[in-house]
């Protein structure tokens, strides 16, 4: 049930795009290691010093050894038994996780203590509110700021902090031990929403996050700069309902940090209406899309555009349907007929996600024009494309930055985009592009990348959900494919007998311009149907030759008109 791994998978997708161009241990700062529960599993996780994870999964008593790799967002992993090696996945779902492997899912809570980690209890959020000597020493909640941090400005209702770490040598590395800090200060574990990297300049990044103080929501976005003596880092918070004029202020009346817009920006929540996940949407932006299982397209009040999940089927040259229809083109022009209309579909050979993209581009651009949309060009591939994980066994996937000119009226207008695109062989002479990007304006693509990337990793899906409707989803596939299948023939057998009808008729017109020839002749073949010998007679008076002869023995000879010797009808169609 691939559509189903598509929802699941966004996740994977997405992390590719968090952190463009960023360093990949990702994993620092996502803080996977700990222990994770519910009434049926246990799992622990504890990071290698190589990289990945690994650990035990404790099921009904027995303890299965596992080893994990992956991003902010997912880990793949496999753990052992008696019986051999089983496939996971692990995806993160605010401060739980889901466990699916075998087509069961297990959600685990994250529990206070990492037992593996050898670390200090976490802070009990029920006795977050309250201070205690060792909170009022770094600031607690009461004032003043985490240890390490001194406070640059400060509001009623939120701080822009600032600290140093040497330690720090990357973006990562920096917004791992932030996080760290910071899950010490707030009530509890800030969420992270994702990371980023500057588009032009790698060693500048940050991450939007959600928390809570005093039991209060804020939002905040820890933004850092790194060199070569460490990580200068800023943390910006707020209350989640503070309007922009606090987070002006809280940047010093200047322009914000890149990605504050994502801490203070209102969201709603679009549900699909088939109740198989949520999407955060900021103001003016929209989307219509119905389900989480064919993907959805968000788009912004300035041409941006979110595509999550977004797949093209496409077909190869040397399909049974593409070759179909050239026949019957061919055959319709051999007769000097309109050739019938073709069935709308892509068409380009099987090929890696680079060069598929730009096989399909002009495809799309034209079917797009078609239907009265704009043109669509790609320019320039702008870095150089990474192999990524593939969600699907036999997929080949690829991270891509690249330009493109988009079309309208005549007026070219230039464009970014930034995704994952994934190939793969869906069956014989049929292959999907899979699609998970951001796309803006060129002039405001650095600006947008925060927001469109906290719309991408805000969506959720509902597994069960999403189950249940991907069985009525592949219903309803198959009668599609049923009737497409039927309408095809019918289309093929009506093509087929307008093919024969106009044949007939042309042998018919055929067949009385040579009955005026044998008049003009004069004369018609009379045949011994026995000895097969043929001879001219009169044309006047063969039928009182022939019936003279058959007197004596009946039947035996017939009259052959010329139409018939010169063209014969073909025979009658199959009913």
């Amino acid at each position: 049930m691939f559509k189903w791994m598509v929802c699941a998978c966004f996740s994977l997708l997405l992390t590719s795009m968090a952190a463009p161009g960023a360093d990949k241990s990702d994993a620092k700062f996502a803080l996977w290691p700990g222990s994770y529960r519910n009434a049926q599993v246990t799992l622990e996780l504890k990071a290698k010093p190589a990289g990945g994870y690994e650990s035990t999964i404790l099921f009904r008593g027995e303890k299965f050894p596992l080893t994990a790799s992956g991003g902010a967002n997912q880990l793949n992993g496999a753990f052992q038994t008696g019986d051999g090696s089983f496939d996971f996945t692990l995806a993160r779902d605010e401060d739980s996780v889901n466990l699916a492997t075998g087509g069961k899912t297990y959600q685990l809570k994250r529990q206070g203590v990492n037992p593996l980690g050898g670390k200090a209890s976490a802070v009990n959020p029920l006795a977050a509110a309250a201070s205690s000597p060792a909170r009022e020493a770094s600031g607690g909640t009461s004032g003043g700021a985490p240890k390490g941090y001194s406070v640059a400005v400060t509001t009623g209702i939120g701080k822009k902090l600032l600290a140093h770490k040497g330690e720090a040598k990357s973006v990562p590395a920096a917004l791992g031990s932030t996080l760290q800090d910071l899950s010490r200060w707030f009530d509890e574990k800030p969420v992270a929403k994702g990371a980023f990297a500057d588009a032009k300049e790698q060693r500048r990044g940050g991450a939007p996050f959600t928390a809570t103080l005093k039991g209060q929501p804020v939002k905040g976005l820890i933004s850092c700069v790194t060199g070569d003596q460490g990580a200068d880092i800023t943390v910006t918070y707020c209350r989640a309902d503070a309007p922009a004029s606090e987070w002006a202020k809280l940047s010093g009346d200047t322009n914000a940090p890149a990605g504050a817009a994502v801490a203070g920006i209102q969201m709603h929540e679009y549900a699909f209406p088939d109740g198989t996940g949520s999407i955060q949407l900021p103001e003016g932006w929209k989307t219509s899309a119905q389900t989480t299982i064919h993907g959805a397209r968000v788009e912004g009040p300035a041409e941006q555009t979110v595509s999550l999940g977004v797949n093209f089927t496409v077909s190869t040259p040397d399909s049974f349907i593409v070759k179909n229809q050239i026949q019957m083109a061919a055959q319709a022009r051999q007769m000097g007929f309109p050739p019938p209309k073709p069935i709308e579909m892509l068409v380009a050979p099987y090929t890696e996600p680079v060069t598929a993209l730009k096989n399909l581009i002009p495809k799309l651009s034209q079917l797009s024009q078609r239907h009265g949309g704009p043109g669509i060009t790609l320019d320039k591939i702008l870095e150089t494309p990474k192999p990524t994980q593939a969600v699907f066994s036999n997929g080949r996937a690829a991270a891509i930055y690249f330009a493109f000119t988009k079309t309208t009226g005549g007026t070219p207008a230039p464009y970014r985009a930034r995704g994952q695109y994934e190939s793969w062989m869906i069956g014989e002479g049929a292959w999907y592009l899979y699609v998970s990007e951001a796309a803006a304006p060129d002039a405001t693509f650095d600006k947008d990348w925060p927001v469109m990337l906290a719309i991408a990793t805000s969506l959720k899906t509902d597994p069960q959900a999403v189950q249940r409707a991907t069985g009525r989803a592949i219903d309803a596939q198959n009668q599609n494919f049923r009737a497409m299948q039927k309408a095809h023939a019918t289309q093929v057998a009506a093509f087929d007998d307008y093919f024969k009808s106009m044949q007939r008729n042309s042998v018919i017109r055929e067949r009385s311009a040579i009955d005026f020839d044998e008049v003009i002749r004069g004369v018609r073949t009379v045949e011994d149907t026995q000895t097969g010998h043929r001879t001219s007679v009169d044309l006047g008076n063969v039928d009182q030759i022939v019936d003279k002869l058959n007197e004596h023995d009946p039947g035996r000879y017939v009259q052959i008109p010329l139409r018939d010797e010169m063209a014969p009808l073909p025979p009658p169609s199959n009913p």
